[in-house]
């Protein structure tokens, strides 16, 4: 089976993936960026918290199967006709007229996309939407969605698209395994509370500063570090200093995807307070994987996919203060249902929310499709599940 993955270029979300796909298929997987990542398109990728992979660290050589449509009027054919006579290709994000062609012949496309509509659709919207979705995607009989997002599945619903052909997807960063989970959990400090992220109004850093306040006036002993903001955040810090709680609440600035890691594997609870603008949320996958107590927002995209409340995590309602405390301090007061949902959030992504996983079901989908089943429900729960 040849398989095509096409994007505006490589990023770490979809590194992990592509490595799996090829280690199954060979050189038949391809990898086509459509955008040179030194454009302004590279920038604005930035702005979205998408990390390219500098020229250094990603060449032709290390990677056989990344294809660059940029790269001259050769390669964009070969491009082309890598895309024409695959299998089946994933389009993620990059513009529909790399799959013109097969569309057209009907040929097996998969749409990889987070929640379509941020904002809720209004009624007057409705109809171009519904003619909209028709003419992109309604047509076209072998065209499917893999939802990013939990919440795909219902904006594409709402515009009558991909009617039994809409399966749970994600974003996939790198697995780490720990063959003994003690030590991991050993080092662990059940009082250490960790928050990560840009400073964007929708990601709500300061949620973690106000349940800082919360908790101290109710004498709980923490600290809850924010790593991706610096202390020459005005707004942030001038509120920590307004709350009096500089001894409790700690800005670190930036740190590398290994030092992120690090600091997860040392902290009990995650914290996760995006609204519904957080497409995905990586952070979500790597701070289970690190076996973190994770309280998360139900609006955030991967949080019904990859939590099952109070299993292998906690949800509370987006903009609810009062619930999010109550959640913190239940974690606080409960150190043994601290570790029980870390080694449950651990195994999610050990054994199924994974890129190995993944590929495999990802090729299994296809090769059912093009079989004859247009409709495949192979698995009950996790990647390429039917997204209900």
């Amino acid at each position: 089976m040849k398989v095509v993955y096409v994007s505006d270029y490589l990023t770490i979300h979809l590194k992990s993936l592509a490595e799996e796909l090829y280690k199954i298929l060979g050189d038949d997987f391809s990898f086509i960026e459509t955008v040179e990542p030194h454009s302004e398109s590279k920038e604005k990728t930035f702005n979205r918290g998408f990390a390219y992979f500098q020229a250094s660290e990603l060449t032709d050589e290390s990677i056989p199967w990344r294809y660059r449509a940029y790269g001259g009027q050769a390669e964009l054919e070969k491009c082309l006709k890598l895309i024409d006579n695959s299998d089946a290709v994933i389009i993620g994000n990059a513009n529909d007229i790399w799959i013109k062609s097969r569309l057209r012949k009907n040929k097996l496309t998969f749409r990889a996309h987070e929640r379509w509509y941020r904002k809720e659709l209004p009624w007057y919207r409705i109809p171009k939407a519904l003619i909209g979705g028709w003419l992109h995607h309604g047509r076209f009989r072998n065209l499917y969605m893999l939802c990013a997002s939990a919440y795909t599945a219902v904006d594409v619903r709402k515009v009558k698209c991909f009617k039994n052909k809409i399966y749970r997807w994600g974003y996939f960063p790198e697995k780490k395994s720990y063959y003994d989970i003690d030590p991991l959990f050993s080092k662990k400090v059940t009082t250490s509370i960790l928050w990560v992220g840009r400073e964007i109004w929708w990601k709500h850093p300061e949620y973690a500063i106000i349940i800082a306040e919360k908790l101290k006036a109710s004498g709980y002993s923490f600290e809850i570090n924010l790593l991706g903001i610096d202390e020459n955040s005005q707004k942030l810090s001038k509120m920590i200093v307004d709350k009096k709680v500089t001894d409790c609440v700690h800005l670190l600035g930036s740190k590398n995807t290994q030092q992120v890691r690090e600091y997860m594997e040392k902290a009990g609870i995650y914290l996760f307070t995006s609204d519904r603008n957080e497409g995905w949320g990586v952070v979500l996958n790597e701070a289970m994987n690190s076996g973190c107590a994770v309280v998360a927002g139900n609006e955030i995209g991967a949080v019904p996919f990859l939590i099952e409340n109070e299993k292998n995590g906690l949800i509370f309602e987006s903009d609810n203060l009062d619930m999010l405390y109550e959640k913190v301090k239940y974690l606080l007061d409960n150190a043994d249902k601290q570790r029980k949902i870390g080694e449950r959030a651990y195994r999610t992504i050990e054994e199924l929310w994974n890129a190995e996983i993944a590929a495999k079901r990802f090729i299994c989908l296809a090769e059912k499709i093009i079989s004859g089943d247009k409709y495949p429900d192979l698995y009950e729960t996790g990647p390429c599940s039917i997204a209900k």
